[in-house]
């Protein structure tokens, strides 16, 4: 499996994760709003300019609207970004699964025309949010438009305990896991809070998962140069050739 890092934050968030990226042992980094819509229409030289090609293996995507989303793949078309993690606000017992199903294919579509890979991100309160709701996709989603990127607080907040048997159960669907830790309501670092993550890490090597593995990191009260480090220690635990 390959390993990233994520994490919220501006300008200065982002020079820190950049200078120790590869020094904490991840290959890339996954990138939140704030830190890559300023680029979206500016001309691609500038953001090669700025990232080594590879650097960023993906965005987190919370926009609904087509056109916005489609400005954002050609973007990531031509920087070479592949892989959206999308959260869309499909509000649960508001937007339901049929109507949610067709924009996601729409999406879907719209990103394999830019070479783009979209995966849906679980969330809790949303229509995907729990191992029930990854059955629904399995059955209703056509797997050439859409994979799913699985959070793991938000699989444990929407009442997943065995996140482990999830992981076995829905593997052909995931292609990205989002490790997070939570504590009671709140995300807190890795290894801090409630997650078992022993489970976790023996049911994605039992699966043989190859996919990206992103450190989303939102304990934002930690500073970046503790968390990164941090988070490659955790990683040690389960990870030793990491």
């Amino acid at each position: 499996m390959r390993l990233a890092y994520s994490r919220p934050g501006g300008e200065e968030t982002l020079r820190a994760m950049l200078e120790r990226l590869h020094e904490e042992g991840f290959q890339a980094l996954q990138l939140k709003g704030p830190q890559y819509l300023g680029w979206v229409d500016r001309p691609p030289e500038e953001f090669r300019e700025r990232y080594r090609s590879g650097e960023v293996m993906g965005l987190v995507v919370y926009e609904e609207d087509l056109e916005r989303i489609a400005r954002t793949v050609r973007f990531m078309k031509a920087v070479g970004i592949p892989i959206i993690s999308w959260v869309p606000n499909w509000q649960r017992g508001v937007v339901y699964p049929a109507l949610a199903v067709d924009r996601l294919e729409r999406v879907g579509q719209l990103a394999q025309r830019y070479g783009v890979r979209l995966t849906l991100h679980n969330h809790r309160g949303t229509v995907f949010q729990d191992d029930l709701d990854l059955e629904v996709f399995r059955l209703l989603v056509r797997s050439e438009y859409a994979a799913v990127t699985l959070d793991t607080a938000h699989f444990w907040l929407a009442g997943v305990r065995d996140i482990g048997r999830a992981i076995r159960e829905y593997s052909e669907l995931i292609e990205v896991v989002h490790l997070k830790d939570v504590s009671g309501e709140e995300f807190c670092p890795l290894g801090e809070g409630e997650l078992p993550f022993r489970e976790v890490f023996q049911a994605l090597e039992a699966v043989g998962f190859r996919g990206w593995l992103v450190v989303d990191d939102e304990a934002t009260e930690v500073p970046v140069e503790t968390a990164m480090s941090h988070a490659r220690r955790f990683l040690e635990r389960y990870l030793p050739a990491s």
